[in-house]
This record gives C-alpha cells, structure tokens and sequence, in this order.
C-alpha cells in the first residue's frame, strides 16, 4: 500500500505558510501612496465655519464671480472681506 509520506507534506505546507506569511509582512509595510490633496500650511488652515444665507441667483453670481477668479466660493468670499478690510 502506498501511503503518502506525511512528513515530506506537511514540511512543504509548512514552507508555503511561512512565504504567505513573508508576502503578508511585506504588503502590510509598504508605505502606501497617499491620494488628494497636499495638507495645508498650520499657518493657513482655519477651523470655524461661517454659514450666510443667499438667493439662488445671488449664490449664482458669487460662484461664477469665483470661477472667473480660478478660487474655490469660500476662498473668494475671504478675499472679498479682506478687500472690503483694506
């Protein structure tokens, strides 16, 4: 009778374990690319929110006023104020 030789087997399902487990390691500490926007400056970022209430078609001018100006509508809005300031 053949019988397999199970110390052979379980010494090659040993060995593949132990490459799965070095691949695993190896994947988990990759530096991962990160994605989006770069962090803003500590200098630049700001941490309250102001909410004003508009009419559609005066939020409609603002966002095309900012488009023209290549700013996002809350960046244009603070250049706006601080224009306003002097």
């Amino acid at each position: 009778m053949n019988r397999p030789n199970l110390k052979k087997e379980s010494a090659s399902l040993l060995l593949d374990i132990s490459d799965y487990a070095k691949y695993v390691r190896c994947i988990m500490t990759k530096k991962k690319i990160k994605m989006g926007r770069p962090p803003k400056r500590i200098a630049d970022r700001r941490s309250t929110i102001t909410t004003i209430r508009l009419k559609p078609e005066d939020r409609k001018q603002l966002e095309s006023d900012a488009t023209v100006m290549n700013m996002s509508l809350s960046d244009y809005l603070f250049w706006c104020w601080q224009k306003a300031r002097g």
